[in-house]
C-alpha cells in the first residue's frame, strides 16, 4: 500500500541521514585528518549516483520537471554549501556546527 511505502521510505531516509552524519563525524576524529574538500566531493558523487539510479529506474515517459540549467545551478549550490559547511569545521567543533545548522 502507499501508506506502507511512505513509512518505509521515510524510515530509510531518516536512517540514512543518521548514518551519514555518524560517518561524517567519525571521519573528522581520525588522528591527523585534515579536511581538504574530498568529503564534500565524495558526498556530491554519492548524490549524483543515487540521482542517476533514480533516473534509470523511473518510467521513460516521465519528463524531467526542471531545466538542465536548474539542476546544474542546484548541484553547484549544494556542493558549495557542503564544502563551506565542512570547511567551517576548521574553526568550529562538529557538535557546534550541528547546533548552528538546526
Amino acid at each position: 500500500s502507499e501508506h506502507a511505502q511512505m513509512l518505509a521510505l521515510a524510515g530509510t531516509a531518516i536512517t540514512a541521514s543518521i548514518m551519514f552524519a555518524a560517518i561524517q563525524e567519525g571521519v573528522l576524529y581520525i588522528p591527523g585528518f585534515k579536511y581538504t574538500g574530498w568529503l564534500g566531493t565524495l558526498t556530491l558523487i554519492t548524490y549524483a549516483s543515487c540521482a542517476s539510479l533514480e533516473r534509470v529506474q523511473s518510467p521513460p515517459d516521465k519528463p524531467r520537471l526542471g531545466t538542465l540549467a536548474d539542476y546544474v545551478r542546484l548541484s553547484i549550490l549544494t556542493m558549495g554549501g557542503m564544502y563551506l559547511t565542512n570547511w567551517s569545521l576548521r574553526y568550529l567543533s562538529y557538535p557546534l556546527r550541528v547546533v548552528f545548522k538546526s
